[in-house]
């Protein structure tokens, strides 16, 4: 306990200065803060005394010896055998993993390669690109979607000039036929 106590309470202090001085903001920033920061330096706080003070005394009765309980019977002993059992060959398993280290990076770089076919494949490729699947038509950028480049509602003559312009100049490359 003597090891961490100093570390929690320098994390709990650090973290209690950064959001306090954000409960004083001013305007609309510092009505929408106010309660966030007090209740995240208020829980910080709660958090620090339960570390420094319940949780030691919780893990002392939870983790102390019971004797007379070391032979079981029935079903947990039938439980903590097949236990036992799969945790020797899950370790087996690994520890034969570790020692083909070449082996298991190329079956990794199979997985890998096998994933961005079907990514591919799948038409992900094409929808992360050109981001047509997930963002308005508004926010991408214009070379993302150089097939179609109206101008956006409300916009001036000088604003839909440029963007022909633009399509038109992008036209002239042969990845951007439209």
């Amino acid at each position: 306990m003597k090891e961490i106590t100093s570390a929690i309470i320098g994390i709990s202090l650090v973290l209690t200065a950064v959001f306090i001085p954000m409960a004083f903001s001013t305007g609309a920033a510092g009505a929408i803060y106010r309660q966030f920061t007090i209740s995240m330096a208020v829980s910080i706080l709660f958090s620090a005394f339960l570390a420094l003070t319940l949780t030691p005394a919780l893990c002392a009765t939870l983790l102390k010896p019971v004797h007379g309980h070391e032979r079981k019977r029935g079903f947990f002993a039938w439980f903590d055998r097949k236990f036992d059992d799969l945790s020797r060959g899950y370790e087996s398993w690994v520890t034969k993993l570790v020692k083909r280290t070449g082996r298991m990076m190329a079956a990794f770089a199979v997985v890998l390669v096998l994933l961005g076919v079907g990514f591919m494949n799948l038409g992900g490729w094409n929808c992360w690109m050109h981001n047509a699947a997930t963002m308005p038509r508004a926010s991408r950028c214009w070379i993302c979607d150089a097939r179609n480049f109206p101008a956006p509602p409300g916009s001036t003559a000088p604003l839909a000039a440029a963007t022909s312009t633009k399509h038109s100049l992008l036209r002239a490359v042969p990845r951007f036929q439209v």
